[in-house]
């Protein structure tokens, strides 16, 4: 097995969607969060990857193969939960059911029931019925139901409750559990996926901004908390990007640790995902 399931080198894309460069990859047997904001290039990367979007330069790999030449059988190993709703909402649950497997081979009937059981979905019921919520919740039961070595998961818990965000959570954790597959899972809403995530990839205006372990982006960003008065202080090379409030300032700043001892007195706490977001959505408007 490829140590990665997915690999983009270089990939570019200037229409139906814009990436420049981009570069990350995805560990075999882990979890990557893919951020940003509405517009950022998420689904553009989701899309590329899924055969809905072709690319204008660069390479994408899906287990080690060049996503051009995959055949069909490789393509099953994908499971995939979209931003729009795949089936015919006069279908329901056991009609969409049928049809898939018919398309998968190794479509396990019993698994999909006990999914939409645990997910709380009437089978019978008329897709249109279905909150959004519920039709998210459907998509994933699908992808978990044919034995995919990778999920890709385009805002999966945007329209979830949190009682319903726990339970899709639980059900994902189950399906890594195996240790050989894999999750790329986007959001605009990072702490929704940021205690299960082993990596991050940074997305913004088509661009990767930082993609890395997540440990150790919580190694090298801090938020450093200034007084008005300490602002002159920092020396503009230290700072990432800076929100000014009415007591001073709150800074994202790398190298924590350093900067913790150059600025000695002043706090530096340890960034979460959704800082380190803002923060760089704050970067180009921000006069630092």
């Amino acid at each position: 097995m490829s140590e990665n399931a997915i690999q983009f080198k270089s990939v570019t894309k200037r229409n139906q969607g814009y990436l420049d460069k981009v570069s990350f990859s995805l560990p075999t047997g882990t979890i990557m969060a893919l951020i940003g904001e509405n517009g950022a290039g998420k689904t553009t990367i989701i899309n590329t990857i899924t055969g809905l979007s072709d690319i204008d330069g660069g390479e994408i790999l899906l287990f080690g193969n060049n996503i051009a030449g995959i055949n069909a059988e490789e393509r099953n190993r994908i499971g995939i939960v979209f931003d729009f709703l795949p089936f015919r909402e006069t279908f329901s649950a056991t009609e969409v059911a049928y049809v898939l497997s018919g398309v998968y081979s190794a479509w396990d009937a019993a698994k999909f029931a006990e999914y939409m059981r645990r997910l709380h979905l009437i089978p019978t019921r008329p897709i249109k019925e279905y909150s959004q919520g519920m039709k998210y919740k459907l998509q994933l039961a699908c992808a978990l139901s044919h034995d995919a070595d990778l999920l890709v998961l385009d805002e999966p818990l945007a329209n979830l409750d949190p009682a319903a965000k726990e339970d899709v959570m639980s059900c994902l954790m189950e399906y890594m559990q195996d240790g050989n597959r894999s999750i790329l899972i986007s959001t605009n809403t990072p702490s929704d996926v940021e205690p299960y995530a082993d990596s991050v990839t940074l997305i913004q205006s088509g661009k990767v901004i930082v993609s890395s372990e997540k440990d150790a982006l919580y190694e090298s960003y801090g938020i450093l908390r200034c007084g008005s008065e300490d602002i002159s202080r920092i020396d503009a090379s230290d700072i990432v990007a800076m929100r000014r409030n009415s007591f001073g300032a709150e800074i994202l700043v790398k190298n924590r640790r350093s900067i913790a001892e150059r600025y000695s007195g002043m706090i530096v706490d340890k960034a979460t995902l959704e800082e380190i977001l803002i923060f760089h959505l704050l970067k180009n408007s921000e006069v630092i």
